[in-house]
């Protein structure tokens, strides 16, 4: 039986102290379609593919991020660990990233419903 205890709680403590995501783990933000209600077809594509062209730029910086965080988890918890528990991951990045999400799904949205 104590065989099992550690590894366990080692799993629980290396597993769980970054809240760093990569861009395909972060869901989108719920945006209501109704915010883009008023758009023409010509607005809505515009700004579909101004946020479209922002989207891959916001997943690099997101997985770059990532990559950094949990490096530095690894390092933290080789070399210092109380370190590791004040991480705070890319959670700035990920809601940026989901709110764009979300626009962009209430945006597909309307131009289905108004058949652009």
């Amino acid at each position: 039986m104590k065989n099992f205890w550690f590894p366990a709680v080692v799993f629980v403590v290396f597993s769980g102290c970054s809240d760093a995501k990569k861009s395909s783990d972060v869901t989108s933000e719920y945006i209501p379609a109704s915010f883009y209600s008023d758009y023409t077809c010509k607005e809505l594509k515009v700004e579909a593919d101004r946020i479209v062209s922002t989207l891959p730029q916001m997943e690099e910086s997101l997985d770059k991020e990532y990559r950094k965080d949990k490096t530095a988890e690894v390092a933290a918890w080789l070399l210092f660990w109380p370190a590791a528990l004040a991480m705070d991951g890319n959670t700035g990045e990920q809601r940026s990233y989901a709110i764009n999400k979300g626009r962009l799904e209430a945006i597909y949205a309307n131009l289905k419903s108004k058949d652009c």
